[in-house]
């Protein structure tokens, strides 16, 4: 049976739009197996990564469980309490940007009228060691012996110390804190921080005259972005 030119005219016609079809439809499908590549190999990738930093970082307590305020530090600072009118709080965690692991502990926090003193865990008395405090460790010396303890390092305050500088516009100072035992001739600070004991503390918040900070104000804010709740404060 022969076509007129009509009819032959519209079967070209129905052929030539079945292949533009296909061809719209295979560059469509090809289009989107191509977008579902992209975003598996980027699903990929965010969940390898997630992964990563699940398995390398540690959470607070891990990161700073050898930063917790020992006994000895709080039973000093519950006696500082007692001397004065400060404010004295312990054991506060809080989020720090400028720190490698994004917290910082503040051992001791020590709010007067005049400053804000950040202290350290208590470094205990070695009678017979001259105690060499450096950024890095703490270094126990008698003559012909030198114990190196790498269990204190400073380096951490100085994050602290740019923790402050970003969040108070408030006069504060890092005070390492030592045994009001230990002699100041068995004692070599090679730090840039003051090496004080309460007794030496207490001495100079007794000589603060004027009232320029607001002691609750500031209290009330690391108490608020403390993130270590279940610990208890002076």
């Amino acid at each position: 049976m022969s076509l007129s030119a009509a009819q032959l005219s519209f079967h070209l016609k129905l052929l030539r739009n079945f292949y533009v079809d296909e061809r719209k439809n295979m560059i469509l499908n090809i289009a989107l197996y191509t977008l579902a590549g992209i975003l598996g190999i980027i699903l990929l990738v965010v969940l390898g990564w997630r992964i990563y930093e699940y398995i390398t970082k540690k959470s607070p307590s891990e990161t700073n469980q050898n930063r917790y305020t020992t006994k000895k530090t709080e039973d000093k600072l519950f006696i500082l309490s007692s001397m004065n009118d400060s404010v004295i709080l312990s054991n506060i965690l809080v989020k720090n940007k400028f720190a490698k692991q994004g917290f910082s502990v503040l051992n001791g926090i020590i709010v007067t009228n005049e400053k804000i003193y950040i202290v350290t865990n208590l470094i205990t008395t070695f009678e017979q060691y001259t105690i060499e405090i450096n950024f890095d460790s703490i270094t126990l010396i008698k003559p012909n012996q030198k114990i190196k303890s790498n269990f204190y390092n400073t380096k951490w305050l100085s994050e602290i110390e740019k923790y402050m500088q970003k969040k108070f516009n408030e006069p504060f100072e890092i005070i390492i804190l030592i045994d009001e035992k230990n002699k100041d001739n068995k004692l070599i600070n090679k730090t840039s921080y003051r090496v004080l004991n309460i007794e030496q503390i207490d001495q100079e918040i007794k000589t603060q005259k004027n009232a320029i900070l607001n002691i609750k104000n500031i209290s009330e804010f690391f108490l608020n972005n403390n993130l270590m709740k279940n610990k208890t404060n002076v």
